[in-house]
């Protein structure tokens, strides 16, 4: 089935009724006493955790302008001070604990960004990378040793980690990792059990095997390997398919020139992650998933496009297309490796498969 995109449309038009005391920019709350947007907050922040001080050049007249007020740090801490903004100053051992500020060299941009939209664009990406690299640990360390199923895990998605994962069980960390990651959005919590089991079950394993791809990208890798770096497939399957092997080379292999051709960062794939991930298209699920999926799907797709047009520029529109037609190759590579895994499943019967794989790979 083809993934099914929402319009491009996803500011709340409450946040255009709200305006930063200091910027006149849009604003998402008071922070530090101010009603004040993400960039002004970030920056009296910077100010009081560093302990910097300023200097205007321009007679400290600056907050008369916006444009000016933003050049001049002087002028703009005095603003925020002004409209009663206030934090503690923090102790030594806090300073270093704070976590580091998302900037360009970490592939993201600025989020003191003039452009409000540049800057909601950051935030987003920045959390998504977070939490993509807290999946990414969670994968390579350990897991509990339960056979849970699908629903088991749904249930209790903070099972306590009790075992050192072994080469053989990688295929059921990778999956049980997604569903961990997928499970911490709020909107996927707040649906109901039967309406997260179809989500889950059509989109683990397709989102699991992206996911390998993009490891294998960023290990600058031509095939695809667990993260312990062995084989993906069993050696009972290996053997299976000893005499025409074409098909699990093809896709551990063919889809990542794919990526390497797109130029994939992690901020796209971050975006994409959550775009095929909140398919509307879904069979069986309720009219409310529905609209849940489309809504959350049109804001991730608006945040490409955006990243897009900055990475891109005239070339957005289709770069954006290009990108989504990965869905295609995602989609097909990882419906012949489940049939794979369904014939091997059928001439192998002694073969032990743990209760999430046979979930998730229907059999």
């Amino acid at each position: 089935m083809a993934l099914s995109l929402v319009p491009l449309d996803w500011s709340p038009i409450s946040d255009r009724t709200k305006r930063c005391e200091i910027c006149n920019r849009v604003a998402f709350g008071k922070h530090y006493g101010a009603l004040s947007c993400y960039a002004c907050k970030m920056f009296y922040r910077r100010v009081v955790v560093k302990k910097l001080s300023y200097t205007c050049r321009g007679f400290n007249e600056c907050s008369r302008s916006p444009k000016r007020l933003l050049k001049c740090q002087a002028c703009r801490y005095q603003k925020c001070q002004d409209k009663g903004m206030y934090m503690e100053p923090l102790e030594e051992d806090e300073v270093k604990s704070e976590p580091l500020e998302a900037s360009s060299d970490d592939g993201i941009l600025e989020l003191t960004s003039p452009n409000q939209k540049i800057e909601k664009l950051c935030l987003l990406l920045k959390n998504l990378k977070i939490m993509d690299k807290k999946r990414h640990s969670k994968l390579k360390s350990f897991y509990s040793l339960n056979d849970e199923s699908l629903e088991a895990i749904l249930i209790s998605p903070g099972v306590n980690p009790d075992h050192q994962v072994t080469p053989e069980e990688w295929a059921f960390l990778a999956l049980y990792s997604h569903i961990s990651y997928f499970h911490n959005f709020e909107f996927i919590r707040e649906l109901g059990m039967d309406d997260k089991k179809k989500i889950f079950q059509y989109n683990t394993l397709r989102l699991t095997y992206f996911c390998g791809l993009m490891r294998t990208l960023n290990e600058k890798r031509m095939r695809m390997l667990n993260p312990g770096g062995q084989e993906i497939y069993p050696d009972d399957l290996i053997d299976l398919y000893r005499t025409n092997p074409h098909n699990l080379a093809r896709i551990c292999c063919q889809p990542v020139n794919r990526l390497i051709e797109l130029k994939v960062t992690n901020e796209k794939y971050c975006l994409m992650n959550m775009i095929f991930f909140c398919n509307p298209a879904i069979p069986d699920i309720s009219d409310e998933a529905r609209l849940i999926l489309s809504h959350h799907q049109s804001i991730y797709c608006n945040a490409l496009f955006q990243y897009c047009e900055l990475t891109h520029q005239q070339n957005a529109p289709t770069r954006m297309t290009d990108l989504i037609s990965l869905y295609e190759y995602i989609t097909k590579n990882s419906q012949e490796m489940e049939v794979l895994f369904m014939i091997f499943h059928y001439n192998a019967p002694h073969f032990k498969f743990r209760k999430l794989i046979r979930d998730t790979f229907h059999f």
